[in-house]
């Protein structure tokens, strides 16, 4: 069976086994009530301030770590009942000669048993200064004016501790680790980080998952586990995969639910380009914080993500998920470009989609519903189009910075198809399919004008309409390196850029055009060449179809048509013997 290995553990402070360093009352050691070892340490703490108990040594809290600054201390008593902040546990510092008191509280009540109280000393103390780079005792006190009714109470103290969290490493091929795992382990030496109650994995602390060295497998199925409501600082819950060498592997996360009581959240960060395999599949992720982001190969599918802060899914496969009740005023998803984010619902967001692209996008099967913004455009400005493919319904969008954004219809195909006579596919003949009028939403012989350095033209053309990708045909410039066909890559809305084969050394001038070029190339073994994009209203084009440069060689065909913004373009070229 996996057993996990367990690294970077909490640090102890005091781990009773003998009453040495224990201050404030007579101790007394128990073998039979504890959570760790041999011992706990016994006493009476009553509320009057003459029975406080704490440990004495010398730590320094002053550093920037998390797990500097986090105690865990592990405590049991009689008293059973409300601990809410009229009626709590303190836990203090002192540098021997000032204290600082933080409250700790347990709910509404605490009803008996060990329990582990975790305090973020870099939080502002409820009461009191101390020097926290030469602290010589940690305690643990009943507030003095507002004690618990059945006070004095017996209490026993076990293995106090300061720590962020652990590092976890272990498991092979089909038999990876889970969170029963972790939870077993750290049970053995109560560093209180997961504990297993009636099957939920409650956690207190950052869990790191593979150290770069140890080759690691991780696969829960099924599992429930809740970061709990402590008094921690806001960045200490996390679950970290970290990998240098590529020794995570099967990185396997199916079914359950992952989330955090309260008001705290949780960051999953899963973006490091070394795991071998991530997945999650059918699980339900709830209060992530923001910074959460996956694994840009990972597949991410059949699961609800409920109030959590931005995702960022960087290029991993984004299928099926739902998105819900995310109050992120940036965005519910960081939109990554491109088509790996489809077939997923966003529902009662502030703002659903961040976009910060300055290019055309695709919505693929994207469903919007009761959220503030379907789309927050945040590009610093630029106004692009998306396109609504496959049942996507986004209507509504906010814009930081200004920019525009136009939801359209779906992209459609444009196809050119060369046959013989006999209805045979003609593969490797050449075609040029381009606007043949002005009266398109595309470019026909617009006016431009260009500057050249080195090999790159920037073309200077006035609300031209274009996407990075489209290609162009330049006419009528004095430099012959300008002219041709070209793919442009889009810097704003009036201009773009595409790359010459030559250095020309200078700029062209002349009355220079640009028209939109719909095809270029040769077709493939079926006889067809297409493309698909989304157009605002129906584009004519004309062009020809030609095979002249090996035989069997064909006499030119020509193409007539309209590429409609609803249906495309499918259209069959029959050429004439040449030889």
């Amino acid at each position: 069976m996996a057993t996990a290995v367990l690294s970077g553990v909490p640090t102890i402070i005091n781990d009773a086994e003998s009453v040495t360093g224990w201050v404030g009352d007579t101790f007394s050691l128990e073998p039979d009530i504890k959570v760790q070892g041999s011992n706990s340490v016994a006493c009476v703490m009553t509320s009057n301030g003459t029975n406080d108990a704490w440990v004495t040594g010398t730590w320094d809290f002053s550093g920037g770590g998390l797990g500097e600054q986090h105690l865990r201390l592990w405590f049991n008593m009689t008293f059973v009942g409300n601990l809410s902040p009229t009626d709590p546990i303190q836990i203090f510092l002192s540098d021997g000669t000032n204290t600082a008191y933080y409250t700790w509280t347990k709910g509404s009540s605490y009803a008996g048993g060990w329990t582990q109280a975790v305090v973020f000393t870099g939080n502002t103390p409820t009461s009191g200064t101390v020097n926290k780079a030469a602290i010589t005792s940690i305690g643990m006190r009943f507030n003095t004016s507002t004690k618990p009714r059945n006070v004095p109470a017996n209490i026993w103290f076990d293995a106090w501790r300061y720590g962020e969290g652990f590092i976890v490493t272990g498991g092979t091929s089909g038999d990876e680790l889970n969170w029963s795992h972790l939870a077993s382990v750290d049970k053995t030496n109560a560093y209180g980080i997961v504990t297993n109650i009636d099957g939920v994995y409650f956690v207190k602390g950052s869990v790191e998952i593979g150290n770069g060295v140890s080759t690691t497998y991780f696969k829960p199925s099924n599992q429930i586990c809740q970061f709990t409501d402590e008094q921690v600082s806001t960045s200490l819950y996390k679950i970290q995969f970290t990998d240098t060498a590529s020794k995570l592997t099967n990185i396997n996360i199916r079914g359950g639910a992952w989330s955090a009581a309260g008001a705290q959240r949780y960051v999953l960060n899963a973006s490091n380009t070394n795991i071998n395999s991530f997945v999650i599949n059918g699980t339900q992720i709830s209060r992530l914080a923001a910074g959460s982001e996956f694994h840009p190969t990972a597949s991410i599918s059949n699961s609800a993500f409920i109030n959590c802060l931005k995702l960022n899914p960087s290029t991993a496969v984004f299928e099926n998920n739902s998105i819900s009740n995310s109050t992120d005023t940036s965005g519910a998803l960081l939109w990554p470009g491109g088509s790996t984010v489809k077939t997923c619902a966003f529902l009662d967001n502030s703002r659903a989609i961040e976009i910060t692209q300055t290019i055309n996008q695709v919505f693929d099967a994207l469903t919007f519903s009761g959220n503030t913004s379907d789309v927050h455009l945040n590009n610093t400005g630029v106004s692009i189009d998306i396109s609504k493919n496959n049942g996507s319904n986004p209507t509504t969008y906010v814009a930081t910075g200004g920019g525009v954004v136009t939801f359209v219809g779906a992209a459609v195909t444009f196809k050119i198809s060369a046959t013989d006579a006999l209805g045979n596919p003609i593969a490797g003949a050449r075609v040029m399919i381009k606007a043949s009028s002005g009266t398109g939403p595309m470019p026909y012989l617009d006016a431009v004008t260009i500057v050249n350095s080195g090999t790159t033209a920037t073309v200077t053309h006035t609300a031209h309409g274009l996407s990075s990708g489209d290609m162009v045909n330049i006419q009528a410039a004095s430099l012959i390196a300008n002219n041709g066909v070209y793919s442009a890559t889009v810097t704003d809305a009036n201009t773009y850029t595409y790359t010459m084969g030559s250095t020309p050394g200078s700029s062209p001038t002349g009355a220079i055009t640009s028209t939109y070029v719909a095809l270029f190339g040769v077709t493939d073994g079926s006889g067809q060449l297409s493309g698909s994009r989304v157009f605002l209203t129906d584009q004519p084009v004309s062009g020809v179809v030609r095979k002249s440069s090996a035989s069997p060689f064909y006499k030119t065909g020509i193409v007539n048509g309209t590429i409609s913004s609803l249906t495309g373009l499918n259209q069959s070229v029959v050429m004439i013997s040449d030889e």
